[in-house]
């Protein structure tokens, strides 16, 4: 089973709080062999319309909750699948039990993702840490990051902060 994700990256991401409730997950998701993509806010910007087959798509990123399962099931709706979305906020998805939907969608995220965003990969030092590598694209070029792509000293900071407060079940 091969397992794929999208989410905003930092840069892309509207509400840093966020961010840092997911990026605790990133290395444990990683270790367990998920293949996990974050949108390339650069990318987005000079190519708005190469990407427009990305779902709610705006300035501020992605929000929109779109996953295929097998080609055949397809989810498509705003619901985040956490507590605050189950219990405060309203809500919704849709399950269609349609393959000639979630076969396409598949193919379409298989096809643009490299053009789309920056793979998150482990990276392992010598001396056996663990590290975080962004791969992506840049006028043409493979780039590789060693933090976060874009996203400015003081912004990084500031989620690392946010990380060690109890706010995730407000996420």
């Amino acid at each position: 089973m091969r397992v794929e994700v999208l989410t905003n990256s930092l840069a892309s991401n509207d509400v840093p709080a966020v961010h840092a409730g997911y990026s605790k997950y990133r290395r444990p998701l990683l270790r367990c062999g998920v293949h996990l993509y974050e949108l390339n806010e650069a990318r987005k910007r000079e190519k708005r319309h190469v990407l427009s087959w990305l779902p709610s798509l705006s300035k501020f990123g992605l929000h929109a909750k779109t996953m295929a399962f097998d080609k055949k099931i397809l989810f498509i709706g705003s619901f985040n699948f956490d507590q605050r979305s189950m219990h405060i906020n309203n809500e919704i998805g849709l399950l269609f039990d349609q393959p000639e939907a979630a076969g396409p969608v598949s193919d379409e995220f298989d096809r643009n993702i490299e053009k789309a965003a920056f793979k998150v990969e482990l990276h392992y030092e010598e001396d056996g840490r663990e590290s975080l590598r962004w791969r992506g694209l840049q006028d043409g070029k493979e780039v590789v990051f060693i933090s976060e792509p874009y996203a400015g000293l003081g912004t990084r900071i500031a989620v690392w902060l946010m990380k060690i407060l109890p706010i995730e079940s407000q996420l």
